[in-house]
């Protein structure tokens, strides 16, 4: 039993996860905030030993920024201290692990993920059309049950070596 649990917890924490309808005691953007830190044990970056801290930038201003600072401020990820980031601009974006594209974004989508393309930067969002438009994984509501979506072009472009547990608990989008 204990070896089993060891093997496929995460997988039952995922599912448990898809199952939590968004209104409940947790919330919607708090629920999507706790999911980055999920997604991260499912995701292998070919460079994140050489850094010293596990990065998460923020694009744009959102409810859920709050939400990360709250969650990650004293916490690890990766066995890394975690390191929050709030952009306004995409040209100010630097080394990250996880790059978080808030809604006020989708105007310039397209110039966010040219500057992402082909790096090792796990991209997230929330808004509908995202994933079919070149981010990694996005988030969206089916039967007021948070659930999220996977590109898996954009995840293979970008270098990162994504669990194929990851990739059943998705909806998959397979182009960009």
């Amino acid at each position: 039993m204990k070896v089993f649990l060891k093997k496929y917890g995460p997988v039952i924490l995922c599912f448990l996860f898809l199952n939590v309808e968004a209104p409940a005691q947790i919330g919607e953007t708090r629920l999507k905030s706790i999911w980055l830190e999920k997604f991260s044990k499912f995701i292998e970056w070919p460079t994140s030993d050489t850094l010293d801290y596990f990065t998460i930038t923020i694009l744009g201003n959102g409810d859920i920024n709050q939400y990360l600072f709250d969650i990650y401020e004293n916490r690890t990820i990766k066995n890394k201290p975690v390191k929050i980031k709030v952009i306004d601009k995409i040209d100010s974006l630097e080394t990250c692990n996880i790059l978080f594209v808030n809604a006020e974004q989708a105007k310039d989508l397209d110039k966010v993920l040219d500057k992402v393309k082909s790096k090792p930067i796990l991209t997230i969002g929330d808004t509908q059309g995202f994933a079919k438009k070149g981010i990694i994984i996005n988030f969206y509501l089916e039967h007021n049950k948070v659930r999220f979506e996977l590109n898996v072009s954009a995840a293979k472009s970008s270098g990162l070596d994504v669990d194929f547990r990851l990739l059943e608990a998705a909806r998959i989008i397979k182009k960009i």
